[in-house]
C-alpha cells in the first residue's frame, strides 16, 4: 500500500559553529581594595570590568602573588575569558588538590567538571618553578581540616595536579612554566625539570565522582600539557599597571604563549600554531630574563627517544622576540621509520588544540541530544552537529580528512562511534640542499 515517510530534524538550539571556549583558568589573589571577597569558587570573566568588579581595580605588589591578578587583567584586555578563582593558595597540597580536583569529595564541581567549567587552558597563575612555596599557607577551603598537617608541596607536584585535571576532562592544557629562580634558567635544569614532571604515574578517572575507579593509561597525560622558559620582563605591563619605576615584572613563559594564541586566534584557528615569526608575536613588548639560542633550543626541543620538550621564548633574528616552540609534554617515541623522528600527532600543541576544539563540539552534540530517541534520525542529528566543525577544520588546513564510523553495541540506551581524522602538524624542520654543477639542466624531485 502507498506509504507516507516524514523525517524531521532538529537542528534548533547551539549551532554546530559554535565558537569553542578559549578561557584561561587562573587563581590568584584579590586587588588591594578588597577586604573580604568570596572565594568558594571560581567567577568567569569576559570584560575587565566584569573582573574589576569582583576581585578589584587595582593591585599592589606587597599581595602576595599580585603578578596572577595582572595576568588576569591583562588577558581580559586582550580579548581571552578569564575563570579566576580569588583568594586561594595553590602552594598549599590540600587547596592545591580540591582546586584541580583530585579531591572531589570536599568540593563537588571541581576544575575538572567540564559540565561546570568550559576552560581550555589550565594555569597556576604566575606560582611556577623556582617559585616560593609557603607551606604553612591556609585558605577558608581548608576550614574544619585545621587537624591535617600541611605537607611539603613543590611544583613538581603542582605540575601534576594541573596534568591530571586537564587529562581527566579531555578538552583543555596544562600550561607549565620556569620562573625566574636562577634554578631553572639553564637549559639543563630546565630539561631536567620537565622530566621530573613526566616522571609519574597517570591514571584516568573511569567515573570522574568516584576516584577509586581508575585505570592506568601511562604517560598519555603528558599530551595535555605543555611548558614555556623562560619567564619573561614586561616593562610596558608594570607601567600600565601603574607598579613603581623600580619593579621588575617578571611573568611566566605561559603568559608569553597566552599573549601570542590571544593574538593569533584573531585571524587564525585554534589549530594553527601561536609560535613562529607569523603567530608567536604577543601584542606586548617584553624580553625574556634569559637568551636561549639555537644550542639551548635544540637541547630543549629534540626528537630523541624519551626526551620530554619544552617549547621556548626567544629573540629569533630579525623577527624579534617570539614563541619558539609547538610542542606538548609528551616523551618522544621510539620511531621504527627514521622519517618520523620519534614524533607522532600527539607531540604537537596545535593538534592538542585542534582535539580540544573537536572534544568540546562532540560533548555539547552529546548532552544536547541525551534523553532523545535512539534511532537513525538520532545519528543523523548528531552527524549533523559535528561535520561543519570537521569540514571547516579540512578546508581550515586542520585535517587532511576525516570519517565518521558508527559503531554497534550491545549495551542498551547507548550511542556509540568512531571518529578518524588525518591531522596536519606544523612543520619543525628544514632539509635542503645547494647543489653546485656545471650543469642548470637539472631536475626537481618532490618526495
Amino acid at each position: 500500500m502507498p506509504q507516507i515517510t516524514i523525517n524531521e530534524f532538529d537542528h534548533t538550539g547551539i549551532p554546530a559553529g559554535y565558537k569553542a571556549s578559549n578561557t584561561v583558568f587562573i587563581p590568584g589573589p584579590f586587588g588591594k581594595d578588597i577586604t573580604d571577597g568570596d572565594n568558594s569558587k571560581p567567577v568567569l570573566c569576559f570584560t575587565v570590568d566584569e573582573f574589576k568588579e569582583v576581585f578589584g581595580s587595582s593591585i599592589s605588589k606587597d599581595i602576595a602573588n599580585y603578578e596572577s591578578w595582572i595576568m588576569a587583567h591583562q588577558l581580559l584586555r586582550i580579548g581571552l575569558p578569564v575563570l579566576y578563582w580569588g583568594g586561594v593558595n595553590v602552594t598549599n597540597k590540600a587547596t592545591a588538590e580540591m582546586i584541580y580536583g583530585k579531591r572531589i569529595d570536599k568540593i563537588p564541581g571541581a576544575l575538572f567538571d567540564k559540565a561546570l567549567y568550559d576552560v581550555r587552558f589550565i594555569t597556576s597563575g604566575a606560582i611556577s618553578a623556582g617559585s616560593v612555596f609557603n607551606y604553612t599557607g591556609d585558605s577558608t577551603l581548608e576550614s574544619g581540616e585545621s587537624g591535617e598537617p600541611v605537607e611539603a608541596f613543590d611544583y613538581v607536584q603542582l605540575a601534576q595536579e594541573m596534568i591530571n585535571a586537564a587529562y581527566q576532562r579531555g578538552d583543555a592544557v596544562a600550561l607549565l612554566s620556569t620562573g625566574s629562580d636562577e634554578s631553572v634558567l639553564k637549559p639543563e635544569a630546565v630539561k631536567t625539570l620537565a622530566a621530573s614532571i613526566a616522571n609519574a604515574e597517570w591514571f584516568k578517572n573511569l567515573d570522574p565522582y568516584d576516584p577509586s575507579k581508575v585505570n592506568e593509561d601511562a604517560q598519555e597525560a603528558l599530551k595535555f600539557a605543555a611548558m614555556f622558559a623562560p619567564a619573561c620582563e614586561f616593562k610596558s605591563i608594570a607601567k600600565n599597571e601603574e607598579l613603581d619605576s623600580n619593579t621588575k615584572l617578571i611573568l611566566p613563559g605561559s603568559f608569553t604563549y597566552l599573549t601570542a594564541f590571544a593574538r593569533s586566534i584573531q585571524k587564525n584557528a585554534s589549530w594553527f600554531a601561536a609560535a613562529g615569526s607569523f603567530r608567536g608575536v604577543s601584542p606586548f613588548s617584553y624580553e625574556p630574563i634569559v637568551a636561549y639560542g639555537d644550542a639551548a633550543i635544540n637541547a630543549l626541543q629534540t626528537r630523541k627517544e624519551g626526551d620530554v620538550c619544552v617549547d621556548t621564548i626567544a629573540e629569533i633574528r630579525p623577527f624579534g622576540n617570539l614563541v619558539w616552540g609547538n610542542r606538548t609534554l609528551l616523551p618522544n617515541v621510539n620511531c621504527e621509520n627514521e622519517s618520523d623522528g620519534g614524533l607522532k600527532a600527539s607531540h604537537f600543541l596545535n593538534i592538542r588544540h585542534l582535539c580540544c576544539d573537536l572534544h568540546k563540539t562532540l560533548y555539547r552534540a552529546s548532552r544536547k541530544y541525551t534523553f532523545e530517541q535512539n534511532d537513525d534520525i538520532l545519528w543523523a542529528n548528531y552527524q549533523a552537529e559535528i561535520k561543519p566543525l570537521l569540514d571547516k577544520m579540512r578546508s581550515g588546513r586542520g585535517i587532511r580528512g576525516y570519517r565518521i564510523i558508527k559503531v554497534a553495541s550491545n549495551k542498551k540506551a547507548v550511542l556509540k562511534a568512531k571518529i578518524r581524522i588525518n591531522p596536519i602538524e606544523a612543520v619543525e624542520d628544514f632539509y635542503i640542499d645547494i647543489e653546485l654543477t656545471d650543469n642548470l639542466d637539472v631536475s626537481v624531485e618532490i618526495e
